[in-house]
């Protein structure tokens, strides 16, 4: 029964693991699209002033859109990372609470193995068990 609450534990500390990873691998991403977003606009206000006025426009509502877009997917991802950051903090506190399982039982088996040997040892000191044996 040990075992199988070791077992559960790893793979809990495993799913952590594995959350913790999803997050940062968001947060890199949400750094990434901010910076291609403030590019973007920084492009945008820089415009040549040989191109045409309906060029410009034209270019202009496209850069418009793709920042809207990417503006829509960093706050897709900061959602994602807000839902990653509930699971991982749910899975910390259910691994607290397994390593406070752990531990009683560990001190549970000591208690008993205790018991035991004290059983083992009154039955060795046994007078009669001496003399048969």
């Amino acid at each position: 029964q040990k075992y199988i609450c070791f077992l559960f534990f790893f793979q809990e500390l495993m799913s952590r693991t594995s959350l913790e990873t999803q997050k940062l691998d968001l947060m890199d991403e949400v750094s990434y699209l901010k910076l291609k977003l403030v590019t973007m606009e920084e492009t945008q206000t820089i415009t040549s002033p040989q191109e045409p006025t309906d060029t410009k426009n034209n270019k202009a509502e496209g850069l418009l859109q793709e920042v809207k877009q990417l503006t829509s997917k960093v706050q897709e991802l900061e959602g994602e990372k807000s839902q990653y950051e509930r699971k991982l903090r749910a899975t910390k506190a259910e691994v607290s609470e397994l390593q406070h399982l752990l531990a009683s039982k560990d001190t549970e088996i000591k208690c008993l193995q205790t018991q035991l040997l004290a059983r083992g040892g009154s039955a060795n000191t046994n007078p009669e068990r001496g003399m048969h044996g």
